[in-house]
């Protein structure tokens, strides 16, 4: 069972690596123009950002379906 349980982990830290990442990519998509003049373009970065917060959520629960 040791074995098995390595794997677990190993796909734990997997899907938490994906989860930092997809966060840090709607982090992103929220700070790259902290001062957006453009309404239309700071609209469309605030929905990138929730979609890779999505996927963020996806990446620790898979089975969980996405809407």
């Amino acid at each position: 069972m040791v074995a098995a349980e390595g794997i677990g982990d190993t796909r734990m830290a997997a899907q938490n690596e994906k989860h930092k990442d997809y966060v840090s990519y709607a982090e992103h998509c929220l700070t790259a123009v902290p001062d957006a003049s453009d309404q239309k373009y700071f609209a469309v970065q605030r929905d990138m950002a929730v979609e890779w917060l999505k996927l963020a959520d996806a990446a620790l629960h898979p089975l969980k379906r996405m809407t």
